[in-house]
């Protein structure tokens, strides 16, 4: 199947309920997982599904519609008459929340380390396995993505203390919502003031409940502190699929 028929821009952009919306999800990550190019040679098939899947609607669903989803399903689901529309356009948002015929907007942003990031997940497209990201250290001779294979990744076993770990996940978290909340105060105002809500992903890999309630505090005292014309932020953890909401 092509990748165009799983997932187009009219069913990505469509209205719908909670339910419709976490359902779609569901069912679209599900082919997704399971899309694989036609060709014979595995390392080829591998390289072809990397290319497809970060790029264009099947980037977009996994970074933007998925913590869209996920936070209609969690503070939602027991509102069948709000609506949720994901973008995917040049609008300044990636999805609207509609509530009685009032619109919110919905913003999301990455705290990862973005060239980190994008090597594991090339490593789990072409092993079905990834290190941790403290583990990928750069390309063997500073390939390109199209003339590398998994080999000219340099990984390795080190260990990182946990404290560290945590650590560069609120440093990564406060950067990326630094600059959003800057960008809330130009004079273009791109975020609609007290209109926009903004979730902030970030990588929850081995965090315990005590981690969690330490990113709460987090949270409340270096988050929520920053000057900003957002309705509220919000943290969405990738592994976990919670959010930190004070």
């Amino acid at each position: 199947m092509d990748i165009k028929d799983i997932l187009t821009k009219d069913e990505y952009t469509k209205e719908q309920s909670v339910n419709g919306l976490f359902e779609f999800f569901k069912q679209k990550n599900r082919e997704l997982s399971q899309w694989s190019p036609k060709c014979s040679d595995a390392k080829t098939r591998g390289d072809i599904r990397y290319r497809v899947l970060d790029k264009g609607l099947p980037y977009k669903f996994a970074h933007e519609l998925t913590p869209f989803a996920h936070y209609a399903n969690t503070y939602y689901s027991n509102k069948p008459k709000v609506k949720f529309k994901p973008c995917c356009g040049s609008e300044q948002h990636d999805g609207i929340i509609i509530d009685n015929n009032k619109k919110n907007f919905v913003e999301i942003t990455d705290a990862k380390e973005g060239w980190k990031w994008g090597l594991q997940k090339e490593l789990l497209i072409k092993n079905g396995h990834a290190p941790w990201e403290h583990n990928v250290h750069g390309v063997e001779g500073n390939k390109t993505k199209q003339n590398r294979t998994a080999n000219d990744i340099i990984t390795s076993n080190e260990l990182i203390r946990h404290k560290a770990l945590i650590c560069n996940a609120k440093k990564l978290v406060k950067e990326k919502t630094t600059d959003k909340c800057k960008k809330s105060l130009g004079p273009k105002l791109p975020y609609k003031e007290g209109k926009t809500i903004l979730i902030v992903t970030f990588d929850d890999t081995g965090f315990s409940e005590n981690d969690r309630g330490d990113f709460v505090n987090f949270k409340k005292a270096e988050i929520d502190s920053t000057k900003h014309k957002f309705m509220k932020i919000v943290l969405f953890g990738w592994v976990s699929k919670k959010f930190i909401n004070t």
